[in-house]
């Protein structure tokens, strides 16, 4: 009985800590307009799209036509490399904007920089103001985000990947895991339209 309490109370503590955890992160970000309407209307349209493109896969199968199957079967995996592309390019552009490229820095003439600073060693400490390190986190919480959605759909991609074509000898079972695969892929894709409606509006003019 200890030990069942012991297990228990461990089980809501570990629970306690991630939803913490989880909160605290989100606590961090401070969301801003990075896409337009438009952006994101173009992606609300995209998941409609794909919702087609899985319902016409489903109606193939009921059919048994092995050459429409693998036609719907190959729109399907064209979309999600599209979708999982499209995303990837977000997340790296911006990931390249929170961390630029190093440039070459003249010491002696740069007063701000911290006495006996080397420009070749990593780790060191510029002046940075507590918003722009605020900005960076905030940043970062939300790339996390995304990529969480990225790696799952990556997932499906390269399990889909294992099947070229299927033929006469294809059981049954491998068309319906193929469905189940795009519907979970479909909802990866509203996942990442949820992430983008706190950062959809009027992107302020620099």
């Amino acid at each position: 009985m200890k030990a069942l309490l012991s297990f228990t109370f461990i089980f809501l503590f570990s629970i306690d800590y991630n939803y913490s955890r989880s909160f605290l992160n989100d606590s961090l970000i401070q969301y801003k307009p990075i896409y337009t309407n438009k952006e994101y209307k173009k992606e609300k349209k995209d998941i409609k799209a794909f919702e087609k493109t899985i319902k016409a896969y489903e109606k193939s199968i009921s059919s048994h036509n092995i050459d429409l199957i693998n036609v719907h079967l190959a729109n399907l995996k064209s979309v999600m490399m599209k979708e999982t592309n499209e995303l990837n390019g977000r997340i790296t552009a911006r990931t390249k904007r929170t961390r630029p490229a190093k440039q070459i820095v003249d010491t002696l003439n740069n007063p701000e920089l911290p006495k006996g600073y080397n420009p070749s060693i990593e780790g060191q400490i510029i002046n940075t103001t507590k918003s722009e390190i605020l900005e960076k986190r905030s940043e970062t919480e939300i790339l996390i985000k995304y990529s969480k959605v990225l790696n799952k759909e990556n997932q499906i991609i390269r399990k889909l990947g294992n099947i070229s074509e299927v033929n006469s000898d294809t059981p049954s079972s491998s068309f319906e895991e193929i469905l189940k695969d795009a519907k979970e892929f479909k909802e990866l894709m509203k996942s990442e339209l949820y992430n983008m409606s706190f950062e959809k509006g009027k992107k302020k003019s620099k």
